[in-house]
C-alpha cells in the first residue's frame, strides 16, 4: 500500500511561519490567519480555524524569512482533518509549483 509520503514528488520542509488563507468569492475576498506546517515546491500543509472541502481552491500567502516579502499561491485543498478541537489541518497542492529559489526563501 502506498502512503501519502510515498506519493509526494518533492520533499516537504517543516515550517511554523504565519500566513494567510484567502477565499476569493464573486463579491469579496475573505481572509483567515493560517499557520504553515510544511512546504515543498509542489504543495503546502497549513492550519486554519475554519474548514474547506477537498477540491476548494484558496490563495495561501506566506511571509519570507525576513518578513518583508510575501509569496502568494493558489492551492487546491487535497485533504483536511480536525486537529484536536483547535482547527483543521489541510494538505494542498500548488496550482503553479514553486521554484527551488522561492522555496529557499520560505524555509
Amino acid at each position: 500500500m502506498q502512503t501519502v509520503t510515498d506519493r509526494r514528488s518533492s520533499s516537504r520542509h517543516p515550517s511554523r511561519r504565519a500566513g494567510n488563507c484567502v477565499l476569493p468569492t464573486d463579491k469579496e475576498c475573505i481572509c483567515w490567519p493560517a499557520t504553515i506546517h510544511d512546504i515543498s515546491t509542489c504543495g503546502i500543509g497549513f492550519m486554519l480555524d475554519c474548514r474547506f472541502e477537498p477540491g476548494t481552491q484558496v490563495s495561501v500567502q506566506v511571509q519570507d524569512a525576513t518578513g518583508q516579502h510575501a509569496l502568494s499561491r493558489m492551492v487546491e485543498v487535497k485533504h483536511v482533518r480536525r486537529e484536536n478541537g483547535n482547527g483543521f489541518i489541510f494538505g494542498g497542492e500548488f496550482v503553479d509549483t514553486l521554484s527551488e529559489e522561492q522555496l529557499r526563501l520560505l524555509v
